[in-house]
């Protein structure tokens, strides 16, 4: 494949040992189907692999990368010739609220927000719990802390606390989840 090709995932093959890839030209638009296997893709991109997993780059006019090393703690120090910050957050959730009622004006973006999840919640949600993808992962980004840590506590991750305990008592948050809860525990 030359620099003019790139390749597209599709399905979810992936989850069943192999994906379906089509690699497509930028030139001509033609697709060439194939097939994947799990390893094989580990090999072209394994797990950790830099430019695939990095959330956090700087890059220069040209689009030349620059990766720090977050694990030396501290700041990154971008060269001065990399002047642009890129970062990649794949643990957030975004919600939006529109105006829908100004007349003749269209909808107006009145709110923006984001929230992140802890991953080992939303895996553990769905692997133990059999909570569907979206729900777990709209589940861990709207949950409070005391509901976030019974939730991981309930599906058996180490750092999680007992809902009703002692910790959970003291850290006096609450969200939608909680509301629903002490309502269901109410009769309402």
């Amino acid at each position: 494949m030359d620099r003019r090709e790139f390749l597209v995932t599709t399905g979810m093959g992936a989850m069943a040992g192999a994906a379906c890839v089509r690699a497509a030209s930028w030139d001509t638009g033609r697709v060439a189907h194939g097939a994947i296997t799990t390893h094989s893709i580990t090999e072209r991109f394994p797990p950790g692999h830099r430019q695939v997993c990095q959330s956090i780059w700087y890059e220069n006019e040209k689009g030349e990368r620059w990766y720090p090393d977050l694990a030396a703690g501290g700041p990154p120090s971008p060269p001065p010739d990399h002047p642009y910050q890129v970062s990649r957050l794949p643990n957030t959730v975004t919600t939006r609220r529109f105006d829908l009622k100004r007349a003749g004006h269209g909808d107006r973006l009145i709110m923006s927000g984001e929230a992140s999840y802890d991953a080992s919640l939303v895996l553990a949600l769905v692997q133990r719990a059999g909570y569907p993808l979206f729900d777990a992962i709209t589940i861990a980004a709207e949950a409070c802390d005391r509901c976030m840590n019974s939730l991981a506590d309930a599906v058996g991750l180490p750092w999680g606390f007992p809902q009703y305990g002692r910790e959970w008592q003291n850290t006096h948050t609450e969200c939608e989840w909680c509301r629903q809860q002490e309502a269901a525990q109410n009769g309402n």
